[in-house]
């Protein structure tokens, strides 16, 4: 019963109006007032240009750099994406990655600062840098032509931040880490 009611929302507004009628109209004008009905404009003309993830590395006092737990996606995560397989760190690497500039961005490489330097025995790096590395989709009709479904990798930097300044070395002695 549920399923045919759903069939016939689905399908009878769908109809050209030399078969589905005036029961055809009726019933999207009554799915619209509800706001049930979807277009596929919703998907298809926007549908995604391009990709991006996060790259953080970080660099210290003797010269050495290190890329950091956030560069595993950027390393191999071009497959397909579920929204549902995301977790929080995830969704908020993506917001990061972005090329405006956020307030966001300085307190995650700040907290970034303090991490490392968890990790380190209390050795701070002497800054870190992100990088957001972007890679367009290509068209499906390209795909099927035989190309690849990424283009290569463009790398731009959005982020750098001093591990030194006064308010990361605070967040080190608050921490309970010296700098």
């Amino acid at each position: 019963m549920l399923a045919g009611t759903l069939a016939f929302l689905i399908v009878v507004p769908a109809l050209p109006r030399s078969l589905g009628g005036e029961l055809a109209t009726r019933t999207g004008g009554m799915l619209r007032k509800f706001s049930l009905s979807q277009y596929w404009s919703m998907y298809a003309p926007n549908a995604a240009q391009r990709t991006r993830y996060i790259r953080v590395t970080s660099h210290y006092e003797d010269g050495h750099s290190e890329d950091l737990e956030e560069c595993i996606e950027e390393e191999g995560g071009w497959g397909t994406q579920w929204a549902w397989t995301k977790n929080r760190r995830a969704i908020w690497r993506y917001r990061l990655s972005r090329e405006k500039a956020t307030r966001d961005r300085a307190w995650y490489l700040r907290g970034v600062c303090v991490r490392e330097a968890r990790r380190n025995g209390g050795v701070a790096p002497k800054r870190v840098e992100m990088h957001s590395v972007r890679r367009t989709i290509r068209s499906p009709s390209a795909v099927r032509a035989g190309k690849a479904t990424y283009g290569k990798k463009q790398f731009k930097k959005v982020g750098s931040m001093a591990c030194s300044t006064d308010l990361v070395l605070r967040m080190l002695a608050g921490d309970g880490v010296r700098p």
